[in-house]
């Protein structure tokens, strides 16, 4: 494998080492200059070990697997390490003692239950996906329970609390616990501090523009001078999790730091990098070669005739397109279950890949049992995920939440229920959260981005998104 660089990704990737921004729009090589960048300091005999950071396994295992084809030498890999912030906290936190050396984690699955126990101890009426936000958002922002006092609700305030009293009782940890516990540790010894940044003197920060204050302070402490990040400003779409903050301290922080900007996109056609660019008055550039692109709008009056035409297009795709290059993108888990349910009807099998579940604290109270639904249609799909050797005629996609999709590319994306009643397909400002979150949205197809919507969907009037009307010039007719 040969790692080629434009120029215009070659100045970052060899700048000396210092505090380097580089801004980089979806699909101009992101995880190239990642890569790229830790050869550079390789090559040239950096001094000290490189710390690679990122969000997703996913991507960590990408950045490894490159590394792994262009450097033969597995002498000098041994200077890199590269892991999720989760994961670099985890082992630190263990390294210099700010958690017990065989934790016990609450996982998803026992969190929620531990949250039920806090509850017992003092009830607080808010849906358990709320309280659990609260509590997780608080960590990541660095609020003990006595500052929650000053921004959350009493009873709110309380239960977070009780949870953190309950945690420390029962020697349990989560995995916000990780990152907080290694800030505390190192934020007030100085000298563990410089012990830590002795390890690394080199840092790099993939998809920086998601990370919460809490992550941003920690790597803050442990970088030395030379601390490469990369971002793009309008990918950010984790404010719930307190994603995105730090990005304005930046340079701020950094007043030295010097910028950088890519602005050619390597993965989509013409047409597709020109509704990004109307859509949130970007300036990305298609590749020299790039192919003509195709945009599709479907609109229909109602919700099912906008699935089943959905069907039938897919299908139409699945003649020229190859296993898994077909994805459907939605906003909620519920939409994920309900298009996987149509779709079945046309002999067409889905990878299903949902943001967290819950189940709600009163499910009664959730309108035709929709919970109820959703989890019925997901066990029934989700041992279409484990590998298994699919006939010949069987045509497979992915139908994902736009969150589970960042950072990913197929050859077609389909994007349905583009209304204003549902979120991420409101007209709102350039700032907006959902905004962003239409944008990862449209800007991960190579070849062919369909748009779709119904005046009427699940048993409600709805508005078509001014998004439709925005993209329409560009449709083929």
């Amino acid at each position: 494998m040969k790692l080629e660089l434009t120029e215009e990704q070659l100045k970052p990737v060899t700048a000396p080492p210092e505090i380097i921004r580089v801004v980089a729009g979806p699909g101009t090589g992101k995880t190239r200059c990642v890569t790229a960048r830790i050869i550079y300091l390789l090559a040239n005999n950096a001094r000290g070990n490189i710390l690679a950071l990122s969000h997703t396994r996913k991507a960590v295992k990408e950045i490894q697997l490159r590394l792994k084809q262009l450097i033969p030498n597995s002498g000098l890999l041994e200077k890199v390490k590269i892991m999720t912030l989760h994961a670099f906290c985890f082992k630190t936190a263990k390294f210099i003692d700010a958690i017990d050396r065989k934790p016990q984690l609450l996982l998803e699955e026992k969190k929620i239950e531990f949250l039920k126990h806090c509850l017992e101890i003092h009830p607080v009426y808010e849906e358990l996906e709320v309280i659990l936000s609260a509590i997780e958002n608080c960590k990541n922002l660095l609020i003990t329970p006595d500052e929650a006092y000053c921004i959350l609700p009493e009873e709110l305030a309380k239960l977070y609390e009780v949870y953190e009293r309950e945690k420390e009782k029962l020697k349990l940890w989560d995995f916000e616990d990780m990152i907080v516990s290694v800030y505390r540790k190192l934020s007030s010894d100085h000298k563990l501090a410089e012990r830590i940044r002795r390890r690394f003197s080199h840092i790099i920060v993939d998809e920086a523009h998601d990370m919460n204050k809490a992550q941003y302070e920690v790597v803050r402490i442990i970088q030395d001078g030379s601390f490469f990040t990369v971002l793009d400003p309008n990918q950010r779409i984790y404010a719930f999790r307190a994603g995105g903050g730090p990005l304005q301290r930046m340079s701020t922080d950094y007043p030295e730091s010097k910028e950088f900007s890519l602005h050619v996109n390597f993965r989509s056609g013409r047409r597709i990098v020109e509704a990004a660019n109307k859509l949130m008055n970007t300036e990305l550039k298609p590749r020299d070669n790039a192919a003509e692109g195709k945009i599709d709008i479907v609109v229909e009056t109602g919700w099912e005739k906008q699935a089943k035409e959905l069907a039938r297009k897919i299908i139409g795709l699945a003649e020229k397109y190859p296993q898994e290059e077909i994805a459907v993108l939605v906003r909620t888990n519920f939409q994920v279950a309900e298009f996987a349910r149509i779709f079945e009807e046309y002999g067409i099998k889905s990878n299903l890949e949902l943001n967290r579940i819950i189940e709600p604290k009163r499910p009664e109270e959730t309108p035709g049992s929709l919970w109820q639904r959703v989890l019925q249609i997901i066990k029934k799909f989700s041992g279409l995920r484990q590998k298994e050797k699919p006939k010949n005629k069987d045509i497979r996609i992915t139908i994902s939440t736009i969150h589970r999709a960042k950072g990913r590319e197929w050859s077609c994306v389909i994007v349905p229920d583009v209304v204003e009643e549902l979120p991420c397909c409101r007209n709102k400002g350039i700032n907006g959260e959902e905004k962003r979150v239409f944008y990862v949205a449209v800007t991960r197809p190579r070849d062919v981005l369909i748009l779709s919507a119904a005046e009427e969907s699940y048993g409600r009037k709805t508005k078509i998104s001014p998004y439709i009307e925005l993209f329409s010039d560009l449709a083929f007719p």
